[in-house]
């Protein structure tokens, strides 16, 4: 049996048409059943229309879906709205490199293979939620499920291995993707993700957690993962962009508990802009 370590994307030269499942969108009231375009470039990051071809001058974006925002129309997605601020002041443009289902592990070995090469101005790192879910798997990163393995076909993947503890296996996942880009002399800026944390009750809770203790189970991993990252950044004096924190009523920019809706993708890109501003000696 031969296999591959994952990379988690959608391909490269894609023109993609995605249109939210009858099943999806019942969860989600507050989403619009339409098409919602996705297209990708030579390396397979989803890029807008006006994104500018030029690679080594770009900002890219590393995360899972919250990231990807498939469902946020192009050029409303938080990525896009950014392009229009970097592409104007510095002539860069933005790479999104979020894929739905991804681990830091997974975003790890996109930053290496596809990232490095490139020399990025910036990269911001936000953490993936998955991060949180992997915190319930006895081998956190390295498991066989088919939506988290690190290797694939996943039914191979890794199994039982004496690993790290959970927690500190996340430091360490956090310690690597830095200390890289500090070899690579990249700037990164590391974010914490946002999630609902208080509303339980509405037909997506409901229907998605079993009771509020199980929806309170999962709020509970999410500050977990996201306090690990905002420890580590204190402790290495890292940038940080406290999502989390800045966005705390996210059922107000949202269409279930971790994913944005257009008005979140506004908050969010008004969020990282207005820190690029306030940091921009030291980033450029």
């Amino acid at each position: 049996m031969r296999r591959s370590i994952r990379l988690k994307e959608w391909g490269v030269n894609q023109n993609l048409v995605k249109v939210p499942a009858e099943e999806y969108l019942a969860l989600r009231p507050n989403l619009e059943k339409k098409e919602y375009f996705l297209n990708t470039d030579s390396q397979g990051f989803i890029v807008s229309n006006e994104c500018l071809k030029n690679l080594e001058q770009s900002v890219f974006f590393l995360g899972d879906s919250f990231v990807e925002s498939m469902f946020v129309s192009e050029g409303k997605r938080f990525t896009d709205l950014c392009e229009t601020y970097f592409n104007e002041k510095f002539g860069f443009s933005c790479r999104n490199a979020g894929y739905s289902g991804a681990t830091s592990l997974h975003l790890f070995n996109s930053f290496l293979n596809k990232i490095v090469p490139f020399k990025p101005k910036i990269l911001f790192f936000i953490l993936p939620s998955n991060d949180a879910l992997s915190l319930a798997n006895k081998n956190l990163y390295w498991t066989n499920t088919k939506t988290l393995s690190p290797i694939i076909p996943q039914q191979f993947g890794v199994e039982n291995a004496p690993i790290l503890n959970n927690r500190e296996s996340i430091r360490a996942m956090i310690r690597s993707i830095h200390e890289t880009c500090v070899s690579f002399r990249i700037n990164v800026v590391f974010c914490t993700f946002p999630h609902r944390t208080t509303v339980f009750g509405d037909s997506f809770t409901r229907k998605t957690y079993k009771s509020k203790s199980n929806f309170n189970s999962y709020v509970e991993r999410r500050k977990i993962a996201n306090d690990i990252l905002r420890g580590y950044c204190s402790r290495r004096n890292a940038p940080f962009i406290d999502l989390e924190l800045i966005m705390e009523d996210f059922e107000a920019y949202s269409v279930d508990d971790v994913h944005l809706d257009e008005k979140g993708s506004q908050k969010v890109s008004q969020t990282i802009l207005s820190w690029c501003e306030k940091n921009e000696k030291s980033l450029f």
